[in-house]
């Protein structure tokens, strides 16, 4: 039926944003072009993850780090 139907556009522009939050509050968004490859990850995760850690740890000692899993967290290099 077609009221049943929605259309879509196929390669519609997108926005990528990387985020984190914590029971203290949130960190930064990051927007981030194109696709998160093992790379850009490193990179958030040095210059956007690691400040928001040191940042928390003032209200825990022993903060844990959780990811989705996604390919690219589980890279080698990562």
């Amino acid at each position: 039926h077609a009221h049943c139907v929605t259309p879509t556009v196929k390669f519609s522009p997108s926005v990528m944003i990387w985020g984190c939050m914590t029971a203290f509050g949130l960190g930064p968004l990051i927007f981030v072009e194109g696709a998160v490859n093992a790379k850009k990850y490193k990179k958030i995760i040095k210059e956007n993850v690691l400040p928001t850690i040191e940042d928390i740890t003032q209200y825990i000692d022993h903060p844990i780090f959780q990811d989705d899993s996604a390919p690219c967290h589980r890279a080698q290099v990562v």
